[in-house]
């Protein structure tokens, strides 16, 4: 089964923010496991490098939980506050935000 995301949430307008936007998204991630894995064997290829570098980091900071039929998921719950403020499951990324300030 391929990897997939599903998620819900509700985002607005937020110009004080790096993101520009404010709000909470809610998602579930299924099959992290065997997305890193195939991204492990393709080592060779920069993009599948960083691709499974960021795969691993997101399957980390995700609550797992099994589902039906031995099936793996990762839950998120994705903060981010009208100032920039970022929380993953509650631990605070707000560098990231700083990290991706924009222009003024």
């Amino acid at each position: 089964m391929p990897a997939r995301l599903d998620g819900k949430g509700t985002l607005g307008p937020a110009l004080a923010s790096p993101f520009g936007t404010a709000g909470r998204l809610d998602m579930v991630a299924e099959e992290l496991d065997g997305l890193v894995g195939h991204l492990s064997r393709q080592r060779k290829d920069p993009a599948a490098l960083n691709a499974f570098a960021t795969v691993t980091i997101l399957r980390t900071l995700g609550k797992p939980r099994k589902l039906a039929e031995d099936r793996k998921v990762h839950d998120y719950r994705l903060d981010l506050g009208a100032e920039g403020q970022v929380l993953l499951n509650g631990l605070d990324l707000s560098a990231l935000g700083q990290l991706m300030k924009r222009p003024q």
